[in-house]
């Protein structure tokens, strides 16, 4: 994981969901902007249309939608390692806003926690 060996088993790590995750997400026409609607002038006969997102900025909506406890699974993978996370999704630490919080980490069966310090 992060480009390193883990002796860890896929059932062994605490994986975070990807709920929020896409890179098509349907636009209701309530929510559409006037620039998305003179962009789309039939959205009417579809009451919206479907929002294509680049990968990164797909990462972007994600993080922000995503709970703490989620982003604390990413931040507790085995070998984290922010520099290869913001190169996949282009987010950076400095993005995140879990600093001080707890995480578990799991090792060979056993937990560890560790404290976010940047």
């Amino acid at each position: 994981m992060f480009n390193k060996d883990t002796n860890l088993k896929w059932d062994e790590i605490n994986h975070p969901h990807f709920n929020e995750f896409y890179l098509n997400k349907w636009i209701a026409e309530s929510d559409m902007t006037d620039e998305e609607k003179k962009a789309d002038p039939l959205f009417y006969v579809r009451s919206g249309y479907l929002k294509t997102y680049e990968w990164k900025e797909a990462w972007a909506n994600f993080w922000k939608d995503t709970d703490d406890e989620n982003k604390k699974k990413f931040l507790a993978l085995p070998n984290f390692d922010w520099n290869v996370f913001t190169e996949i999704t282009g987010i950076e630490p400095k993005e995140q806003t879990l600093v001080g919080s707890e995480v578990e980490v799991k090792v060979n069966g056993k937990v560890y926690k560790a404290k976010i310090i940047e």
